[in-house]
């Protein structure tokens, strides 16, 4: 079996979800990998909210975690996370045992930073680290740094996704431009990079060898009748102008949601459930939605979402979204969305 599905040459989204299904079931090594992942995350617990508590969002850095992240952790005494500014990993936070939180930030992000947002931290240690308490004079020259709108023009997709994140975390209705949807956040606080085994790339699809690959760029949870459903978003940075293009963008989403659904019918599906946010147990149906997100084009294309596609003996949904967005000029929020995720 040819481990590579090229989008521009197969437009039949039942039979993407089927080839996608058959190499996951052909290789079973990675359930047993994904779910010492996922007991992982389950013993960070403690340590992710001594973190939570004592971080104290600033303005525009957030916490994100990713597998490889939770699991480099697990036995580790030194735990670190990553911290970015709109997206971008600038510096990471480290915990200890019973030491203050540190802010990390090595010789090689240090110059980026200065690169790409004119950081110049007068706290360098002699190799050119920033190292301190999260809590100290430095910290605060670099948490004052940050909190400026300084954007960093090569890493438009990062930006949108944090822009969409934080559009998403909003707790109060006034404010917020799409109600019903939460990022998934490790313990409420830790934006998660949820890894697959697969990965989408241009027009391809492929199965990787090794255990970990491609990412889902959102995931979310999205409250639609009765039931709130897990949401796989694929995030461009430019505008979708097109059915062909529609449909590249959902044929990697969907590699993805089989992946979400073939990892929720495994062994650790309930973990994984638990550490995406819910309170029950996988529930007999499962619903996924696979939503394109995407600036909105100037030629005010709108999809034709196709439809849905059953998966595996329990007939689980998998079922196609649009998300189209504006932003101000400066990239500092989210003015308008049009979407089709509760309809």
């Amino acid at each position: 079996m040819e481990n590579k599905i090229n989008l521009k040459q197969n437009h039949n989204l039942e039979d993407i979800a089927k080839t996608v299904k058959e190499w996951l079931d052909a290789d079973q090594n990675w359930k047993e990998t994904f779910e010492r992942y996922a007991h992982n995350i389950h013993s960070q617990k403690p340590i992710l909210k001594e973190i939570k508590a004592a971080f104290r969002k600033p303005r525009y850095l957030s916490l994100y975690t990713c597998i490889n992240d939770i699991s480099a952790n697990a036995d580790k005494p030194n735990k670190e996370f990553n911290i970015r500014y709109k997206g971008q990993s600038v510096a990471y936070i480290k915990k200890s045992g019973e030491k203050p939180l540190t802010l990390f930030a090595d010789k090689t992000l240090n110059a980026r930073n200065k690169l790409h947002f004119g950081w110049c931290n007068r706290f360098d240690d002699k190799y050119g680290r920033l190292k301190c308490e999260w809590h100290s004079p430095a910290a605060d020259a670099f948490r004052r740094h940050f909190a400026q709108n300084r954007i960093n023009p090569h890493n438009l997709e990062h930006r949108f996704e944090n822009l969409l994140i934080e559009e998403f975390s909003k707790k109060h209705s006034a404010d917020k431009k799409i109600l019903n949807i939460q990022p998934v956040k490790i313990y409420d606080t830790f934006a998660f990079q949820m890894t697959t085994k697969l990965r989408a790339s241009g027009n391809q699809i492929y199965k990787t060898e090794g255990v970990r690959a491609g990412g889902i760029d959102i995931l979310a949870r999205v409250k639609q009748g009765m039931n709130v459903n897990l949401c796989v978003i694929e995030l461009k940075s430019f505008p979708i102008a097109d059915d062909a293009s529609a449909h590249i963008v959902r044929g990697q989403g969907l590699a993805y949601a089989v992946f979400l659904r073939e990892l929720l019918r495994s062994q650790s599906g309930n973990l994984w459930y638990e550490n995406f946010g819910y309170s029950q147990t996988v529930p007999e149906k499962l619903i996924i939605n696979v939503c394109i997100a995407a600036p909105k084009s100037k030629n005010g294309y709108i999809p034709q979402e196709p439809n849905p596609i059953l998966i595996g003996a329990q007939q689980d949904v998998l079922q196609f979204k649009y998300l189209f967005f504006e932003t101000d000029k400066k990239m500092t929020k989210i003015t308008s969305i049009d979407q089709d995720l509760f309809d």
